[in-house]
């Protein structure tokens, strides 16, 4: 149950993060990226902390995810699987 409200909250803060770089009026004009993580990198930097957080944070996000749901696949209780699974 602590797994789930942590992941809550972590995707709550990066919902106010998305929105207060949505909404921010000072974005700066990025240009188009290449394949590298260095050049995504680079320009997650040229717009701020705030993006490179909101980027840090979706990424822990999704390896959360993954982990809680291979754990539920992986247990033989139904009901686990498909909470995991939603």
């Amino acid at each position: 149950m602590l797994s789930l409200i942590t992941i809550l909250v972590l995707l709550a803060f990066q919902f106010e993060l998305g929105m207060a770089l949505n909404l921010s009026p000072a974005l700066p004009d990025v240009p188009r990226l290449g394949v590298s993580i260095s050049a995504v990198w680079g320009a997650l930097h040229a717009v701020g902390g705030v993006a490179t957080t909101h980027a840090l944070l979706g990424s822990l996000l999704v390896i959360i995810t993954l982990a809680a749901l291979i754990l539920s696949v992986s247990s033989r209780s139904t009901s686990i699987m498909v909470i995991g699974i939603l």
